[in-house]
């Protein structure tokens, strides 16, 4: 079967990501044992409500505790329910240390959601520290970055340059090592090669979106990237 080929470059769109909210703050989440009271840290997405049909990147750094490690599971909630509520992202683990931490990821919600939940994972001295205002154990100080919705090349700009594009067949990218950019739903990142590439019969590719991180050594001062394709 015969295809046709195309390219798409950076500075061709303008925006390959809609940040969602303005700013951020995150309020307290409690977590109850039964036996005490934990203080988690959640934020609320009024205004910026995750949807199935999208991809979403979220950054934020947390600060690092001298003499122990913290786990978290990072998750989604819905306030308006109770049952079958919960679709957990990812789980993170920040090193003992002086600084902080950053995490990045890509994630994909399976239904609309209203709510992230950092909630950290509890060891037994836990328990045992006063936190204040009823509460026990360690609590978290997390900052967000950046959260927002990954727009599809595809979609958004590619079905409109090319005719009959609805989907790419072979893609091959070229970037800075570590970009960013999301699949079909599955995060990505470019190795030290600086290159991508996937091709298979058996895959029509209809979402891809990129991460336009800051860059001191390109151009406009964005991460750069070309994308070959064949659809």
């Amino acid at each position: 079967m015969a295809y046709s080929i195309g390219q798409l470059r950076r500075d061709q769109i303008s925006q390959y990501t809609i940040p969602l909210m303005s700013s951020f703050v995150l309020e307290d989440y409690t977590t109850d044992t039964g036996v005490v009271l934990f203080k988690d840290k959640a934020m609320n997405l009024s205004g910026g409500q995750v949807e199935s049909e999208y991809s979403y990147y979220l950054r934020f750094k947390i600060k690092q505790l001298p003499d122990t490690a913290q786990i978290f599971t990072i998750r989604l909630e819905k306030t308006d329910q109770t049952v079958d509520n919960i679709q957990t992202l990812k789980t993170v683990t920040v090193e003992a240390g002086t600084t902080t931490t950053t995490v990045e990821f890509v994630f994909n919600p399976n239904s609309a959601y209203q709510k992230i939940i950092f909630q950290l994972t509890r060891t037994g001295s836990d328990y045992y520290i006063d936190a204040g205002d009823g509460y026990s154990g360690r609590v978290a100080e997390i900052k967000i970055e950046a959260y927002e919705r990954i727009k599809n090349v595809i979609e958004d700009f590619l079905s409109s340059q090319y005719s009959g594009l609805t989907s790419l067949k072979k893609i091959g990218i070229q970037g800075p090592p570590g970009l960013i950019f999301v699949i079909d739903g599955e995060e990505i990142k470019i190795g030290r090669s600086g290159i991508y590439e996937l091709y298979n019969d058996n895959i029509a590719i209809t979402y891809i979106g990129f991460i336009l991180k800051d860059s001191e050594i390109t151009q406009g001062g964005k991460d750069y990237f070309i994308m070959d394709f064949k659809y």
